[in-house]
């Protein structure tokens, strides 16, 4: 080896490790083809010793082919990720339309907010980037929620703390809950908001159900453990249709009559018509009247119902607790009986073995 000529040794990078090349698409193909037509004899790895490649590389080129079909025979090569033109809107104002407290307009279409802010996009290139950019943001249904007073919350969890120890069989199949549910089609309509997947019970993206503005539906029902009610009842409050007073007949013109005195009798009969009655729907109550005459006979036939048939329940669900009582009986004392058997036996032998 010729010496030196530095007066001191300079590091040199290590040789490289040469890269597998990556196959293109006439060697693949060729391989395909003659892998299906091997013989019984031939095996994979004779194969792979053929096309000069790795006995690994023959099963995985296969495995691919069988998982993604055809475009295994390609040659893969990594697709750029900032292929394109740049993004015209920024993410951070993409991702402030998500935001309640920096889009106020959120429920609307996507037209309405390009236009609300100004974006220099159509509404399919903003789709586009709030479904890629984001995760998977759109318009999605608003998740409901009802606000329970703190009364109603404390009187409902006592509710529940004094009855949890109570059984089906003992309380809860007596037990009849009615109720009445008052709907406005007005504001039955779920809204629509923008926001991003997986995000729906966020707190900033719960919206608080609207008040009724004008109840138009009443319905009334009950249930119990083992049936509810048979059909809903539709009920409207005689506050809602009070009748118009008649009106009495005009005032006919008799050929004998002067105008002056017709026109008299019409004014008289003007002053005594009735004033039109102006209802106001209750909302969602109803008079105590109505209530007991329409909707409370209904759940007390239920409860009369129920009073006949707790007894016939009561019977059964007590013969079900003897007969299951019996059972166990029977089973203790035939292990009682199994087990005093070998000590028997035991007991014998040995008094045998003493005599």
């Amino acid at each position: 080896m010729a010496p030196t000529t530095r007066s001191h040794t300079r590091c040199t990078t290590p040789p490289r490790v040469p890269r597998a090349p990556d196959y293109d698409t006439i060697f693949k193909t060729r391989f395909f083809e003659v892998y299906d037509r091997l013989e019984p004899g031939e095996t994979l790895t004779s194969l792979a010793a053929e096309f000069q490649i790795s006995k690994g590389t023959g099963p995985k080129w296969l495995h691919d082919r069988t998982e993604r079909g055809q475009i295994a025979y390609r040659s893969k090569r990594r697709q750029s990720k900032k292929l394109g033109r740049k993004y015209t809107v920024p993410w951070e104002d993409l991702h402030d339309l998500t935001v309640p407290s920096k889009n106020p307009v959120r429920n609307r279409s996507l037209g309405a907010q390009i236009d609300y802010f100004g974006i220099p996009i159509s509404e399919r290139t903003l789709q586009e980037n709030l479904r890629t950019r984001l995760r998977k943001a759109r318009l999605y249904k608003a998740a409901w929620t009802k606000p329970i007073h703190a009364a109603n919350r404390a009187a409902r969890i006592a509710y529940a703390k004094e009855r949890q120890g109570l059984s089906i069989n003992d309380y809860w199949h007596r037990v009849v809950f009615t109720d009445e549910a008052h709907i406005d089609p007005d504001t039955c309509m779920t809204p629509y908001i923008l926001r991003e997947e997986g995000t729906r019970y966020d707190p900033e993206n719960v919206i608080e159900r609207p008040q009724k503005q004008g109840v138009k539906i009443h319905i009334a029902g009950w249930c119990n453990w083992h049936e509810k009610a048979p059909e809903l009842v539709f009920y409207n409050d005689e506050m809602d249709n009070m009748p118009k007073p008649k009106r009495p007949p005009k005032p006919r013109r008799s050929k004998y009559e002067t105008e002056e005195a017709y026109n008299q009798r019409v004014f008289q009969w003007e002053l005594t018509l009735p004033h039109d009655v102006e209802v106001k729907p209750k909302g969602n109550s109803m008079t105590m009247k109505y209530y007991s005459e329409k909707i409370l006979p209904i759940c007390i036939q239920a409860v009369q119902d129920f009073e006949k048939k707790s007894t016939i329940l009561s019977t059964f669900f007590n013969k079900i607790t003897i007969h299951r009582m019996e059972r166990v009986e029977r089973r203790n004392r035939l292990l009682q009986s199994s087990c005093e058997r070998p000590r028997l036996r035991l007991f014998y032998t040995l008094q045998t073995a003493q005599i």
